[in-house]
């Protein structure tokens, strides 16, 4: 069986309603990247994951995507971004 607030699969049937009970009172799962997070910890998740932050490329992301994004713009970017009136490689401004 599988349960809806931890997302675990196959739970034993025996032990099926006991962790269930537990997971609802517990867990909660997040209205923004769908993953399970202890009831005592959504707030900071929310705030560290899932605020609003702005690369130095001036796009705007969550911050759990900035990372990645830094990463992948400094490996050759998707292209160019106007900036002022003149195209600039995106990874370069990034890593100013």
């Amino acid at each position: 069986m599988q349960c809806d607030f931890c997302i675990k699969k196959d739970i034993p049937a025996v032990n099926f309603i006991i962790h269930e009970i537990h997971c609802r009172r517990n867990i909660e799962i997040c209205p923004y990247c769908s993953d399970s997070i202890p009831k005592s910890e959504m707030k900071n998740h929310i705030e560290s994951e899932h605020v609003q932050v702005t690369c130095k490329c001036r796009m705007k992301m969550e911050n759990s995507l900035l990372k990645d994004h830094e990463v992948e713009e400094a490996q050759g970017g998707r292209g160019s971004l106007l900036c002022c009136p003149v195209f600039i490689q995106h990874g370069w401004l990034c890593l100013l």
